[in-house]
């Protein structure tokens, strides 16, 4: 088996003690075959694992997005158990001396939060694994970019550490805001929903919508038409705008990549597509998650020719109510600001995006690519005195509810 291949490395372990970690590398389709079962066993003992750090998430990315890259998954294994988990690919930009390897972790460009899996205690892992990515890029023309890394995170604390070494870089990209409203917080979080609901006007622009027609709603229908539908809506939501689609659903490719997707954690009970619809057609839908208590509001878009019955918030009403009844305690609207998220939120973190790499001359290839993950490639660079006074990874402390 993979885990118990390979020398075994000891490094002093945070409770005292060695501890027998090893590292490898496994870079073949049949690796990852191989690997199934101890990524989602490494996935549940993850306590804040995110949908987008699963094996299903990861696999349907290789399938359809990742032809022209080469795998490259770091596992961290201790006592023939898989304990850390980092899948990243290599891409290869440029030509010649000029060429610059990439390394990006696998399916996180669609993904509204990234990081790696780290086990539920990260201070005996998180050394080894960035130690180790800290010698990748360690050598000319070697990039690591890791996107919408949660601040305050395993992931993030971690990854500043590279930064220690005087010969390695750590930009960090442009923020994004990821709100959230906890229903663990309150006593009855139905009535809550409900307060939220009516404070919108909800149950008012709900009945002006069904005197254009009847409303029905669904919370998942695993149909293909349905998934059709979300693309559908999406698409009038960008004609709108006079905008070329961007995103999870611009191209034909991406959306091979979401139907195969949707086809895999629907097989999990983990994915949700949701729609509004008014007679026989969508007003408002949804392409949602559901995992380890968390709804993930993924991709949201609403018909334009509704607006005025602001059919978004009546989703969100009808998501926030079934989510509950399946135990949901958090509902995650992910990624981006939004005035209409932050009236539904009661909090929210920051995701940004590093990248580390040796000091050397700014190349272009590195704004192409962050422009790939999704974001901006306005990339500033930490100063040495915040990078200095980074805690060890070892006795980094996660905050509650941050995902490594």
């Amino acid at each position: 088996m993979f885990d118990t291949a390979g020398p075994a490395t000891t490094i002093d372990g945070a409770h005292g003690g060695a501890v027998d970690l090893s590292v490898r590398v496994l870079t073949s389709e049949a690796d990852l075959d191989r690997l199934a079962p101890s990524w989602d066993a490494l996935w549940e003992r993850t306590p804040d694992a995110t949908i987008y750090q699963s094996r299903q998430w990861a696999l349907a990315a290789w399938q359809h997005l990742r032809c022209r890259d080469r795998l490259h998954v770091v596992t961290i294994s201790e006592g023939g158990r898989l304990a850390a988990l980092a899948p990243l690919v290599r891409m290869r930009m440029g030509v010649g001396p000029a060429a610059f390897d990439y390394y990006v972790p696998l399916g996180q460009e669609q993904a509204d939060y990234g990081g790696f899996l780290l086990g539920p205690d990260p201070s005996r892992t998180a050394p080894m694994l960035f130690e180790y990515l800290g010698r990748l890029v360690d050598r000319p023309n070697r990039v690591l970019v890791l996107p919408r890394l949660v601040i305050g995170s395993a992931s993030h604390e971690s990854a500043l550490t590279l930064g220690r070494d005087h010969r390695i870089m750590v930009g960090e990209e442009q923020s994004t805001t990821c709100s959230h409203l906890d229903l663990s917080a309150y006593e009855d979080p139905i009535a809550e929903v409900q307060r939220r609901a009516k404070r919108r006007s909800v149950p008012r622009l709900a009945r002006r919508l069904a005197e254009v027609g009847p409303v029905t709603y669904a919370y998942h229908d695993p149909s293909p038409a349905a998934l059709e539908a979300v693309f559908d809506v999406h698409r009038r939501r960008w004609e709108a705008r006079s905008e070329a689609m961007q995103g999870m659903f611009s191209t034909s490719r991406l959306r091979d990549f979401t139907r195969a997707l949707v086809a895999t954690l629907d097989a999990e009970g983990q994915v949700r597509v949701s729609s509004l619809s008014c007679g026989a057609r969508p007003v408002a839908v949804c392409l949602g998650y559901v995992a380890k208590g968390r709804y993930y509001y993924h991709k949201p878009a609403f018909d334009p020719e509704f607006q005025r019955y602001k059919p978004g918030h009546l989703l969100i009403a009808s998501l926030m109510e079934s989510a509950l009844s399946e135990g949901v305690t958090l509902f995650d609207f992910g990624r981006g600001a939004g005035q209409y998220k932050d009236s539904w939120s009661d909090g929210s973190g920051t995701a940004v995006s590093l990248v580390a790499r040796r000091q050397h001359a700014w190349d272009p290839g590195l704004g192409q690519l962050l422009r790939r993950v999704g974001g901006s490639h306005r990339v500033r660079r930490l100063s040495r005195a915040s990078v200095q006074s980074i805690p060890s990874a070892a006795t980094i402390k996660r905050p509650a509810g941050a995902p490594q």
